[in-house]
């Protein structure tokens, strides 16, 4: 038989635990740490290098990427990352005419910065 206070307790325990679980995540998804965010930078370079100059649409970029890192960035992270890396000529958006669809390939840059990653 479960008492009131046994009761409380479980339900404080459980308030706990979910708050302690939201602010980490939140943490995560909206205020990404300088490691973090290089590392998400630096798996964009990769697997736009895998690709070997072939344009990569952007969902299918994002699936990669949420395969590869854990815990799985939201798909805020990963625009403003490939914003970031865009603004700084490493990697190339194209739309496509036909469908509207973005799709993404590494420039000389991105592709020099990942061995220069790479090396050290």
């Amino acid at each position: 038989m479960t008492t009131p206070n046994s009761a409380l307790n479980k339900l404080c325990t459980l308030h706990l635990t979910n708050s302690a679980l939201n602010k980490l995540s939140t943490h995560n998804l909206t205020m990404p740490t300088p490691i973090r965010e290089r590392h998400l930078r630096l798996e964009i370079l990769r697997v736009l290098d895998a690709c070997q100059g072939y344009l990569l649409p952007q969902p299918t970029l994002h699936n990669q990427l949420r395969l590869l890192l854990a815990p799985a960035p939201a798909a805020v992270e990963l625009d403003a990352a490939l914003g970031s890396l865009a603004a700084q000529s490493f990697v190339l958006a194209l739309e496509s005419s036909l469908d509207g669809e973005i799709r993404w390939k590494i420039t000389d840059q991105g592709r020099a910065l990942l061995l220069e990653h790479l090396r050290a």
